[in-house]
């Protein structure tokens, strides 16, 4: 593919995030792709060490670390806008693909730069709710728009995005490093990996857990939901068996669970559960929505809001090892089908040609 791609997204950006491995992916092609970070406060986080290089660079929040790193005219731009416009001047892309819509709507590109916007769960259920049309001038700017699954589509239309909008669904890729699997420890380890905020359902997972005897739980992930998480724990007389960790490697997070839960409320596939099936961890999850599904024998689906049919899912699991083992190949098999990252990656690929 001819023509320079930036990848636009905010800061933390991750190893193992999607950003990272779809640059990753594209370099590998021979791709002249960039990871672009536009809001970056040095002082609270740093990239990654294997990121250094001439293909990743930071806009800073922080005035002398901008000049540093965009040069003299950053002290007269103090907005992640102005400072992600210098970026992409310097850059000069083809096509410029923002991970989420907000920065992709404030963004000046360079003169024949496309735009192709990703669109998540979070996005098209929760962004702007309360505003009419909000996505309205995304649609008018943007070539493209890429969407991780029907459900998330489906949302989107009823947001406004018009039938007739270039976009492509491409399920999500998985990579996760090779980490031995961890003994069982008698009881039942039940893992959620998620951003902690309402949005998750986290409050109706805990209070599943409490109605399920021997079923140690783990929630790891960062937000503004932790301390109402660690009151629902206590409130239910679960604190020794609800555990709240940060964010870590999902791979060894999994290699220490029995199942993954997903709580999640609004339409859309949890990011985490590709990563389940891929690491053979059966998946208990609530409906994801219009037009999207797993196949019955990779993941035991219940309904929103409903703490007693998962809980119902996880004792009938926690009492038949057979069937979660079954599960696990099955999931296995649908990740590999579904969730291959090198096929993301050509069909990104293939998104971009259409601009270039």
């Amino acid at each position: 593919m001819n023509g320079r791609v930036a990848i636009v997204c905010e800061a933390p950006v991750e190893r193992f995030g999607w950003e990272a491995r779809v640059w990753n992916g594209l370099l590998a092609r021979g791709v002249d792709a960039h990871l672009v970070v536009a809001r970056a406060n040095l002082a609270r986080w740093q990239p990654p060490r294997d990121f250094a290089g001439d293909r990743f660079h930071v806009c800073p929040t922080h005035g002398r670390d901008a000049v540093r790193a965009l040069g003299p005219r950053a002290a007269l731009h103090n907005t992640t806008a102005g400072r992600l416009k210098l970026a992409l001047a310097r850059l000069r892309p083809r096509l410029a693909h923002f991970a989420g819509p907000d920065l992709a709507m404030e963004a000046s590109l360079p003169a024949g730069c496309s735009l192709v916007v990703s669109l998540g769960p979070q996005h098209v259920c929760v962004t702007g709710i309360g505003e009419e049309d909000y996505f309205g001038p995304l649609w008018e700017k943007a070539a493209a728009v890429h969407l991780p699954d029907r459900a998330v589509e489906a949302r989107a239309l009823r947001r406004g995005m018009p039938e007739e909008m270039e976009r492509a669904v491409i399920a999500p890729g998985v990579l996760m490093d090779d980490v031995p699997r961890v003994p069982q420890n008698g009881h039942l380890r039940a893992l959620s990996i998620d951003d902690l905020n309402w949005t998750q359902g986290l409050e109706h997972s805990i209070q599943a857990i409490s109605l399920v005897p021997g079923c140690d739980y783990r929630i790891a992930g960062e937000g503004a939901h932790l301390s109402a998480l660690a009151f629902a724990r206590h409130q239910l007389g679960v604190t020794d068996r609800v555990q709240l960790d940060s964010s870590g490697n999902p791979s060894s997070l999994l290699a220490a669970a029995d199942v993954l839960v997903s709580a999640q409320v609004i339409d859309g596939l949890n990011p985490s559960v590709p990563l389940a099936l891929a690491a053979g961890v059966p998946v208990v999850m609530t409906q994801p929505g219009e037009a999207e599904s797993l196949p019955d024998d990779a993941a035991v689906v219940v309904p929103r809001r409903d703490p007693q049919a998962l809980a119902a899912a996880l004792r009938e699991l926690s009492a038949d090892p057979g069937r979660r083992q079954a599960m696990s190949e099955a999931g296995r098999r649908v990740a590999a089908e579904r969730f291959d990252a090198d096929r993301e990656v050509e069909e990104l690929i293939a998104l971009y040609e259409r601009f270039i």
